[in-house]
């Protein structure tokens, strides 16, 4: 095979080191394609060709990274990212280790290769490898290490397969709304809600900011908060539709019931609706997205002007600063303003971006980012109660940032929306709510999503929290419990409610099954 033996070499190794799926049947055949005899420059040349092109398509397969298709379908967006980012991707799969690993064994071959017959001993190799491997581990589906699933109401036969508990839950989502309409009070305080961008419990332990006072300050935490996608826009258009329970992935992209909107019912309730973002939202339509699933005439987020920029992005767009925007808005209010409904999204997290006059990678400087974002939001909510204007801010992150990767997929990468990924900390403060309870979290430890945030804003306008003082008993009171089921274009994660296992179903339809770690 001559140097296609070090493609065969440098793939077995990736494989070892877990960097890579080696797959036993289809190498073995493009081995045996490249040893078969060829009697004819043109044939050699055909098929040196055809052993290229399929090399190529079979590594990318074998490497954690989206499907093709998806990939192609994304390539316009591909094409926004800066060369800065592209290099730090590629030292994700290609480190200065690898590059020194791969010139001497490179420098072993084409000495070994004057006396041994390489090929043969490649050959035994593609077979033994995967083989022991095989033996080593099983495949296990990453999870968080945060929690193990609990117990839910929403699904209970345990005899269901996992299209059928899938059915089901869909089933059941589709009849759950809050509406806080109904209630017929106009409430007197603000409602903030903070979108972050890339924050998951397994981001936060891996930076070391669980325990930053942020967490303390809060009224209520949940523990087992599903974000139900990996990615931003599915992601803020469930944030927006929060009123009704977990929609379908496709079913996002079509108009939803009126009810589910959240802006709009915080618009009928009489408070004023605002959307800003630190960033300008041009990336895969996101600005669109939010516009439309604000569903408020008249209202788009706004990118300030005023605030100084923070660092660039990925596509080396301007990031603004999340303490100017939102100390800027709150600001220019005067005492005297109507109660306000604010949508706020930062991307002050996200994977590519870069400090200024730093040499750090954005893996490297995202404790850092998380840290000033975290600090920035608990100056805000210092802001606001010196005011003394009420405020119910709700910190929910769209999804995880996977700045450690896992078998299925290197760091950054969410095309799979793993329970890593999608279970994320959520906070929610009263500010300038009367204080009858010693200043500690509610932990909400059940499995929960977007529904339970607006019951949450029920309880705490039937209660007459701003009067009576904050009864955390009674805000957490009957909140909706939502399984964890993710779902992206192609790919959906599932918790099993009857045990510790998760259930993924691949693109091409096949359902997996895997323990849970925890």
């Amino acid at each position: 095979m001559g140097l296609w033996n070090l493609y065969f070499i440098y793939k077995l190794l990736f494989a070892l080191g877990g960097t890579l799926q080696f797959h036993l049947g289809w190498n073995l055949l493009l081995a045996l394609f490249l040893i078969l005899p060829s009697f004819h420059w043109f044939l050699s040349s055909l098929r040196f060709v055809l052993a290229l092109l399929a090399a190529t398509l079979l590594l990318y397969s074998e490497l954690p990274l989206p499907p093709l298709a998806r990939a192609w379908s994304q390539i316009e967006n591909l094409q926004g990212f800066s060369w800065i980012y592209v290099q730090e991707l590629l030292g994700r799969v290609i480190s200065w280790e690898v590059s020194v690993a791969a010139l001497v064994i490179l420098l072993l071959y084409l000495v070994l290769n004057r006396w041994l017959r390489i090929t043969s001993f490649v050959l035994v190799a593609i077979v033994v490898t995967p083989l022991w491997q095989w033996q080593q581990k099983a495949t296990v589906l990453p999870v968080a290490t945060q929690a193990t699933p609990t117990q839910t109401t929403a699904i209970k036969t345990p005899t269901q397969s996992p299209a059928e508990l899938l059915t089901a839950f869909q089933q059941q989502e589709a009849k759950r709304v809050v509406d806080l309409t109904q209630l017929g009070q106009k409430p007197a305080f603000d409602v903030i809600l903070l979108h972050i961008c890339s924050l998951a419990w397994d981001d936060l332990r891996f930076a070391k900011q669980d325990k930053h006072p942020l967490w303390q300050q809060f009224d209520v935490v949940f523990e087992q908060f599903s974000t139900g996608a990996s990615y931003s826009g599915p992601a803020a258009i469930r944030v927006l539709r929060a009123a009704c329970g977990q929609q379908e992935h496709t079913a996002l992209y079509q108009a939803a019931p009126q009810q589910c909107y959240l802006f709009q019912q915080l618009q009928q309730l009489g408070l004023q609706p605002y959307a800003l973002m630190n960033h300008d939202g041009h990336f895969d339509n996101f600005f669109e997205l939010v516009s439309q699933n604000l569903a408020v005439p008249g209202l788009k987020p706004v990118m300030p002007t005023t605030a100084a920029v923070a660092m660039r992005g990925f596509d080396d767009s301007p990031i603004l600063s999340d303490r100017q925007v939102l100390f800027n808005w709150f600001n220019q209010r005067t005492k005297e303003a109507p109660p306000a409904a604010l949508y706020y999204n930062t991307i002050s997290l996200h994977d590519g971006n870069r400090l200024p006059n730093s040499s750090l990678s954005s893996l490297q400087s995202y404790p850092q980012r998380l840290n000033t974002l975290l600090t920035d939001v608990q100056a805000f909510i210092q802001l606001i109660a010196a005011s003394q204007r009420p405020a119910v801010v709700m910190f929910v992150p769209e999804h995880g940032a996977a700045v450690e990767g896992d078998e299925l997929q290197m760091a950054g990468l969410r095309e799979i929306p793993s329970p890593g990924i999608v279970r994320v900390p959520v906070g929610v403060k009263l500010v300038n709510f009367p204080q009858t309870q010693p200043q500690a979290p509610v932990l909400v430890k059940e499995p929960s999503s977007y529904l339970a945030l607006v019951k949450l804003l029920e309880n705490t306008i039937k209660n007459h929290a701003l009067q009576t003082g904050l009864q955390n008993a009674s805000l957490t009171a009957d909140l909706p419990q939502t399984a964890l089921v993710a779902q992206n274009e192609q790919t959906i994660v599932m918790a099993d409610p009857n045990d510790k296992r998760y259930h993924m179903r691949t693109p091409d339809g096949v359902w997996v099954t895997a323990e849970s770690k925890k």
